[in-house]
């Protein structure tokens, strides 16, 4: 039903405008009743609602596309990427032509358009296509842009790709049947493997978006030539998982972690640089170092061993201690106050006797016990400046308890 009332959409009715009021606008104070709203938008009422039910998503995610009264389904918006991370990507992978196979809600089409290059987007789904230009038409992106009811298997049969083309762009689905893929790239649909194969030839390099979840050495059993990956963090969380192809180059792995700020720029860690510059922050305390997400999903966290006096602590070296602070772009840092080993029963005396009624618990190698488990078992309140990082060995607990350094980015 949705999409048969998208398709009906045109920029410049009045019913259109009323339903990108509901986005454009700031909360109502007041917001109206199903009979209101049924009076207001008729037919289109389920469109409404829709709006509704995922204003709140979309404007974390797409705050100018809210602004700009945009519109969303709900499926294309959880597959989008997000605002700030398509930005990143179009400044970073910056193109004149950029052909992008699976254009969906067209998210990435539009930040590359704002660099100044021109896309040609591909996506089959005629209600979606309808959606996209309606959004690019409140948002005045039109410029340098087509987009076709296609697939990106028929385009390519009946064109190949341009000479001009500098970018080659896909995102596939990683579900079926409203099925959940997870990180098996080789059942993804388009198929890359054979994509690449048939397409591969030319010396244009393209760029994959995947879950983080995918397995990025299991990618090289299936792709050709160079690939560099780079794990994309935003707000604490790792958003997605970019492989760089180069089909005609020697076969090689690169890996780079990259962290999005909220002034938008990145700093990126890539594996070759060198760490040694960090031992310069030693200071004559002890910290615990958390490496982001970002590092862990590339395995770069592992590169830290290299640092003197810096010892891993967890099987999967997610957790490291030693004499020196890191920036926020690397992971997360505590300054230790309090070292403990022992039972969780000690444990709890210590926390006691330290009057620290209120930590945030953080369990890594724990035998399965959740943060929120041991803090019960503890007594103490979740929450506070407090930290407290608890590892298992045996029958036998090792914590460190201190408070979060939020020192600079680079």
């Amino acid at each position: 039903m949705i999409s048969n009332l998208i398709c009906k959409l045109n920029a410049f009715e009045g019913i259109s405008l009323a339903l990108s009021s509901i986005n454009s606008e700031k909360s109502l104070q007041k917001t109206p009743t199903l009979g209101e709203l049924q009076k207001k938008f008729g037919e289109f009422l389920p469109l409404a609602l829709e709006q509704y039910k995922l204003k709140d998503k979309a404007v974390k995610k797409l705050p100018s596309f809210v602004s700009g009264g945009c519109l969303f389904e709900q499926r294309s918006l959880e597959q989008s990427t997000s605002e700030a991370v398509a930005l990143w990507k179009s400044a970073y992978f910056s193109a004149k032509m950029v052909l992008s196979l699976t254009g969906g809600l067209g998210i990435d089409d539009w930040a590359w358009l704002k660099t100044g290059s021109t896309v040609i987007s591909l996506d089959p789904n005629e209600a979606l296509n309808q959606l996209v230009n309606f959004n690019f038409s409140r948002l005045d992106a039109h410029l340098g842009y087509t987009r076709l009811t296609v697939t990106c298997e028929e385009y390519l049969a009946a064109h190949s790709i341009d000479s001009s083309t500098d970018l080659i762009y896909i995102d596939p689905d990683r579900r079926q049947e409203n099925e959940r893929l997870g990180g098996n790239f080789s059942i993804f649909q388009p198929n890359i493997v054979e994509l690449i194969d048939k397409y591969g030839t030319q010396n244009i390099p393209w760029l994959i978006k995947l879950s983080p979840a995918t397995d990025f050495r299991e990618i090289r059993k299936w792709l050709p030539g160079e690939l560099h990956f780079y794990s994309v963090m935003h707000k604490s969380e790792v958003k997605e998982l970019l492989v760089k192809v180069h089909p005609q180059k020697t076969q090689n792995i690169l890996r780079s972690a990259v962290y999005i700020k909220e002034n938008g720029e990145a700093d990126i860690f890539h594996e070759d640089d060198d760490l040694k510059t960090l031992e310069s922050a030693r200071d004559g305390e002890k910290y615990i170092f958390e490496p982001h997400g970002h590092l862990n999903v590339l395995g770069l966290n592992e590169k830290f061993k290299g640092l003197a006096d810096l010892v891993s602590v967890t099987t999967q070296s997610t957790l490291f201690v030693g004499p020196m602070p890191f920036p926020n772009y690397l992971g997360r840092t505590i300054r230790v106050d309090f070292e403990f080993v022992g039972s969780l029963k000690e444990l709890k005396r210590m926390l006691k006797d330290q009057n620290i009624v209120q930590a945030t618990v953080t369990p890594r190698d724990c035998g399965g016990m959740k943060g929120q488990e041991i803090l019960k078992f503890l007594g103490i309140k979740d929450g506070g400046n407090q930290v407290v990082f608890i590892t298992k060995r045996g029958s036998e607990f090792r914590a460190w308890i201190g408070i979060y350094l939020f020192t600079l980015d680079r």
